[in-house]
């Protein structure tokens, strides 16, 4: 019976219920759609780790093949990937082999084709591709060679094993003593003089100690490098043995001393002999004796097709430095390759060669727990910490859980309000049940019954809109955001949100129960007032004015405004709080791009970036940048030629406040890297121009074609002066860039700058970062700290600046330690870039920079002109790392990309750009994807978390007003028979909604105003620049029509009755 009344009194009140169905409906959607939003991004991210890292949870690597077998026995290990490390090879990388188990574990996404199934089949990690002269296609037949090494060692040891055998020889044939003794002296000998010369403690009979090792190898002997080759072949195997010898004898007509590893050919001159030794002859006998082996090599080649290209994954695992194969053949072509191959070879003995393997472990336990228990059983077992790692736990949970507490909240006042509302229309129908013999506990069970009437109403509806405006919700941010997010369901965490929904719903209605079981047979729920004695009624009684007032409309509404300042001032409040929330969304979204807005917008970071260790040289710059340009995507190039390790002076150096600060806060063995020095020993250096390299700042010199648009960048952002383009293109003329400055209060507190912090700098951006970190100066090419920073006034355009080079030259096999004097103009200085900075300055922030022509760096550093000639790669990074860091210069290329390009078309051409020129590409835009992905994601819970609490708290007030409405229907019916319109209610409450909606819109822009002022008060300068204003405009408009639409159309429900029915209204 009771829940039949339940049912009746339901049907009974359709409106009211439907109100109610709509909220608590509408809380459960949103809590579907935030649990699901949650448990889809940590669903994803798994997904994405797993993916890129690999679903492994623990790897022993390098290992033997009774590891393997050790490792089977464990009872929790459900997959083993085993991968055997066949060898190198010079394109396709490390070679492995694949069992069905990696497959599994390694998650590997094939960019085309499939995994190899057969002995002659091969997949190749799609990196490996910029390595081959030609395109490799799935199908195509190539030819696979791994190299193994059998022996090797370095080339000194081998040479110098040669020299010491011949020796004996020179000594007699020459007339030399203790050479042997000497030569393993020398660099002792060396460094000892050496810290003579920089003391300048040298004496006459100091002399420069004798390097017997050059002068035999490259002079008093003949050397040679032999090379000896076998072949055999096994099948389809063809296995070639590479023996490398040094050879070295006096010859008969020795001449004099030819060559000097110390001296560049095309800029001093060596006398060679007239009559030079023959070469020796590929093929002849050897004399053991006589050979001192380098190296030996096995290469081992088949032909193989090509099944598939692996997606990069080869450098992302978390292996450390160990090798992981970057090309897989099947475990049979592994056998072909070694067992069927190279160990049957008859030229050198390999009966103890033994291949070694990886191992990645897939445990039925949680990674760590498995890692923890065999780490002290397999020493070098690693976790694989990428795919999942130890925190747990993100902004995204906090966020959410945040919005089911907010969700919560809001259903349970939005239930309490409309639960109240039920409450006072229903209190006669309350009075009559108990006049009829109902007690207080059939009240309850009455009411809870229509609870859960209503809940088993509104529960399966709201989980299928939930689930499928999830699903929708992601299809459309994966379609048009740069985001893949994979719907999941963590059926834990939606069943918690559900039930917080249902206890929400009892919750709100707790106290309208109570007050429905206090009500009277009287059919009220407030009791009479208690009669006052006559006295105090006289006593409190007003005088009353009588003079009569004519009444409109707009004033009796007025009064009763007055009258009900609180349930006015309420409603205003809560418009206030949708209209925050909404607008707090965005700012807060924009808040969470600011990291992408200020390192890679503002900064205008680059997609990629090459860097090569010589400037190249004019004529094949075009060249270069065309052939960037050809890879399919590349919108624009910035390329610099530089000199480094410039020692710059000006005549107001001294006065510069923050040279002195950073020279007192850097370690002492960092100080030469950017300071000049007085024990700097040049030999051109006197007295009367020492200063120019003592008191002297260390800087950079970037060129600039000024033919390319990048000029005009330069150009357009100097801060003062003006460019001539021939003075500048001739190097009379250069443009200094000078960071703003900020000197940081409390900045003579003593800040300790970690170890960590100092290694993870380098000569660009050492200052910026040790100044700030210290607590003295902040530094910027950021204009939005152009009004707030302070400016270098110490040099201005005009001035001339005094450039010190090193000229890194040799006479002979020794140094000149002299340098170079450069003088010339400031033409223009940069302080801040305007809108965009220019790369890599503005993430730098170098202090000083010099930017000049191609023409003044051939003067600065002449042998930048030249490139690197004819010297090898090799050649040239042994002279750069011993002799000449900086004489050959460098060059910097920054890439950027169309956003809709294909990034793995356009990183595989790059790289083959790269290994085309020999230089490293160095990808940016894998970094600027995470940083955007990371904004996004935040972004998204944000704007779900504000939609739903300002929808529901709109809804409420809809819901409100209209039972408030409702209980003044006799007001409103007695004001219709007194004659006021239709058209006077409308009007009335349209400008009312008006009037709140502007309220709105004004506090809701104060609060944002004391966000966006805190926001500047903790040190972000223009805190709106990039601010979506129209979409904040939009939203803005959108909410002042809804805020006046919701408080509008309730009397509009009302009015459209007769007076006499309004008057009569049974439902209160």
């Amino acid at each position: 019976m009771l829940r039949k009344i339940a049912v009746s009194g339901m049907k009974g009140r359709k409106k009211d219920t439907l109100i109610l169905s709509f909220v608590v409906g509408l809380s459960f959607v949103f809590t579907i759609l935030a649990t699901i939003f949650h448990a889809s991004s940590e669903g994803t991210k798994l997904e994405q780790r797993t993916a890129m890292f690999g679903s492994w949870d623990a790897a022993y690597l390098n290992s033997g093949k009774e590891m393997v077998e050790k490792i089977k026995e464990k009872e929790e290990i459900e997959k083993l990937g085993v991968s055997r490390i066949l060898g190198n090879s010079p394109t396709l990388g490390v070679v492995g082999t694949i069992n069905d188990d990696l497959k599994d574990l390694g998650n590997f996404t094939m960019y085309e084709g499939r995994m190899p199934e057969k002995d002659n089949e091969i997949a190749i990690e799609l990196s490996r591709l910029s390595y081959f002269q030609s395109d490799i296609k799935v199908g195509d037949t190539i030819p696979v060679e791994i190299v193994i090494p059998i022996y090797e060692r370095d080339w000194y040891e081998a040479a110098r094993e040669q020299v010491i055998r011949v020796i004996p020889e020179i000594e007699k044939r020459f007339g030399y003593k203790n050479i042997l003794y000497e030569m393993n002296n020398f660099p002792i000998w060396l460094r000892e003089f050496e810290e003579k010369e920089r003391k300048g403690e040298l004496t006459d009979r100091d002399w420069y100690p004798t390097d017997w090792f050059s002068y035999i190898y490259y002079g008093l002997a003949n050397s040679y490098r032999r090379n000896v080759h076998s072949l055999e072949q096994f099948n389809d195997t063809k296995l070639v043995i590479k023996t490398s010898y040094v050879q070295m004898f006096v010859p008969d007509n020795y001449s004099y001393y030819r060559f000097s590893p110390y001296s560049i050919p095309d800029e001093v001159e060596t006398g060679l002999p007239e009559d030079l030794p023959e070469e020796l002859p590929d093929e002849g006998p050897i004399n053991p004796e006589e050979l001192s082996m380098i190296s030996q090599y096995a290469h081992i080649t088949r032909n193989m097709v090509v099944t598939g290209i692996i997606q990069n994954y080869s450098n992302l695992w978390d292996v450390g430095d160990e090798p992981v194969a970057s090309a897989f053949v099947t475990e049979e072509g592994g056998k072909a390759f070694i067992e069927n191959g190279f160990l049957l070879t008859e030229e050198v003995d390999v009966s103890d060669f033994e291949t070694t393997y990886n191992l990645f472990i897939g445990s039925n336990i949680p990674s760590k727990e498995f890692f923890n228990k065999y780490e002290g059983e397999f020493e070098g077992l690693r976790r694989n910490t990428y795919a999942f790692p130890e925190t747990s736990g993100s902004t995204e949970s906090t966020l959410t859980y945040g919005i089911l507490a907010a969700i919560f909240i809001a259903t349970v006042f939005a239930v309490f309000q409309i639960y109240l509302t039920q409450t006072r229309r229903r209190t006669r129908r309350i009075a009559l049940l108990k006049s009829i013999g109902a007690v207080n506990g059939q009240i309850i069970r009455v009411l809870i019954w229509e609870v859960v009437y209503l809940l088993s109403f509104t529960l399966p509806i709201s989980a299928v809109i939930g689930f499928g405006l999830s699903k929708l919700i992601i299809l459309y941010m994966n379609k048009y955001g740069n985001t893949v997010l994979n719907l999941h369901i963590d059926y834990k965490l939606t069943l918690l949100g559900i039930g917080l929904g249902i206890f929400s719903v009892f919750l709100g209605m707790i106290v309208p129960m109570i007050m429905s079981l206090k009500v009277p047979l009287t059919g009220t729920i407030s009791t009479p007032p208690r009669k006052k004695p006559i006295i105090k009624g006289k006593l409190k009684t007003k005088p009353v004015d009588l003079n009569m007032k004519v009444q409109s409309f707009s004033r009796i509404y007025l009064r009763n405004l007055r009258y009900n300042k609180g349930k006015t001032l309420l409603t205003a409040s809560l418009y206030t709080i949708a209209t925050a929330v909404l607008l707090g969304t965005i700012f807060l979204s924009f808040i969470f791009f600011g990291d992408y807005i200020d390192n890679v917008i503002v900064k205008d970071k680059p997609s990629y970036g090459y860097e090569l260790n010589h400037a190249l040289t004019n004529r094949s710059i075009p060249e270069f940048v065309d052939s960037i340009y050809e890879v399919e995507g590349v919108t624009r190039v910035e390329l610099y030629k530089a000199g480094e390790h410039a020692y710059l002076w000006h005549e107001n150096i001294d006065k510069n406040e923050i040279y002195p600060v950073f020279k007192e806060i850097l370690p002492r063995n960092l100080v030469e890297e950017h300071f000049g020095t007085d024990d700097s020993d040049y030999v051109n250096l006197d007295k009367d121009n020492s200063h120019l390299v003592k008191d002297s700042i260390v800087t950079n010199i970037y060129t600039i074609d000024v033919e390319d648009p990048l000029y005009t960048r330069f150009e357009a952002s100097l801060s003062i002066g003006k460019l001539d383009k021939e003075k500048f293109k001739t190097g009379e003329e250069i443009i200094l860039l000078i960071p703003l400055f900020e000197k940081v209060e409390g900045e003579n507190s003593e800040v300790e700058i970690s170890e960590d912090i100092i290694s993870n700098t380098n000569q660009k951006n050492r200052m910026e970062v040790l100044l700030r970190n210290s607590n003295k100066y902040n530094l910027s090419y950021d204009f939005r700290y152009a009004d707030y920073y302070l400016k270098d006034e110490t040099i201005s355009v005009g001035d001339t600046i005094y450039l010190t080079i090193p000229t890194e030259d040799m006479a002979g096999e020794l140094p000149t330690n002299d340098v170079r004097f450069i003088e010339t103009k400031v033409a223009g200085i940069i302080y801040y870039f305007p809108e965009k900075g220019i790369w890599p300055f503005a993430d730098t922030v170098e202090n000083p920079v010099v930017i000049g022509s191609y023409n003044f760096l051939g003067k600065a550093y002449p042998a930048t002109i030249f490139g690197k000639g004819h010297l090898t790669t090799e050649d040239l990074n042994y002279l750069i790392a011993s002799i000449y860091p900086t004489k050959f210069g460098k060059t910097y290329v920054y890439i950027y990309v169309d956003k809709n390009a294909n990034e793995i078309d356009v990183d595989v051409g790059l790289k083959r750009v790269g290994r085309e020129y020999e230089v490293k590409l160095t990808n940016y835009i894998e970094e600027n994807n995470k940083i955007f992905g990371k904004s996004l994601n935040m972004t998204a819970i944000v704007t779900l978390l504000g939609i739903s609490v300002a929808l529901i708290t709109l809804i409420i007030l809809y819901n409100t007003t209209l039972s408030k409405l409702e209980q003044e229907r006799e007001r409103i019916g007695i004001l219709q028979a007194l004659g006021v319109t239709e058209g006077q209610f409308k009007g009335l409450y349209l400008i009312s909604g008006f009037g709140y909606g502007l309220f709105a819109l004004i506090i809701s822009h104060i609060l944002l105003a004391l966000a966006v002022l805190i926001t500047f008060i903790s040190g972000r300068p223009k805190p709106l620049y990039l601010y979506p204003w129209k979409l904040h405009a939009f939203v803005s408009i959108v909410v002042f029509i809804i805020i006046t639409l919701t408080y509008f159309m309730p009397i509009r429900k009302i009015i459209k009755n007769q007076p006499i029915d309004n008057i009569r209204n049974l439902g209160r």
